[in-house]
Parts: C-alpha cells; structure tokens; sequence
C-alpha cells in the first residue's frame, strides 16, 4: 500500500476547435475525429508527477492513479498518461443511456484515494 496515492481525473475532448454538436442528444458529434486529453487534467497530471517526484525524494511511497470515464479513444489517451509517468489508468465507460456519475459511484467509494487533483480555470 502506498503512503501516498494520487488520482487525477481527465477527459476526452476533441483535438479540434470546430466542434459540432448533436442537437437531440447534446453530445459532441465526433465523426472519428481526433481526442486528446484535456489542456487542464494534462497540467493536473503534471502537478501530480512533480508532487511524486518531490515525496519520493522524502523516501514516500507513491502512486498517481487517471482515470477517466467516457469514449473508447479515452483507452489510447490513458495509455499515453501512463507513458507519461501515471503508475496506473482506469476507464469507466457506463451502459449506454446511465448516468455516468451515478453508474460509477461505488467505484469510487472503494478506491478511497487520499488526493483527487483537477485543475479549472477561472473565468470572469
């Protein structure tokens, strides 16, 4: 067991300013297009490393868990996290028509991290 583990949430989105939307379901219309990791949860996942590399340094043991819940391309981008230096990725892909928070509630109540790091700019 780890003295420390951190998750950090990312998300798919499409590697592309022009977005369409569909307007019945009001989800993205991807038409195969590229996704990456969200700017946001990729700084995240940065922050997360640094923070290892410096507990380490302490003689801590320490993991950084993504995970990410949505499109199968999110399984390349997971892999690509882990290349990145993330000791481990989970998916959570829920049944077509569940709510994904409530599909993967106790998913989370069982993994009990001690840090969830995301990282939100701020608008005015």
């Amino acid at each position: 067991m780890s003295d420390f583990h951190m998750v950090v949430c990312v998300k798919a989105v499409p590697g592309s300013t022009e977005v369409k939307m569909d307007p019945k379901t009001n989800t993205i219309v991807r038409d195969g297009k590229q996704a990456v990791v969200n700017p946001f949860d990729a700084s995240a996942l940065e922050c997360a490393l640094a923070l290892k590399d410096d507990f380490i340094g302490f003689g801590m043991d320490v993991r950084v868990t993504v995970v990410s819940m949505g499109i199968p391309a999110t399984e390349s981008l997971l892999r690509d996290c882990i290349a990145r230096g993330a000791d481990d990725a989970k998916s959570y892909f829920p049944s077509s028509g569940s709510n994904c928070a409530q599909a993967n509630s106790a998913k989370w109540v069982n993994s009990k991290p001690k840090s969830c790091i995301c990282l939100k700019s701020l608008s005015h």
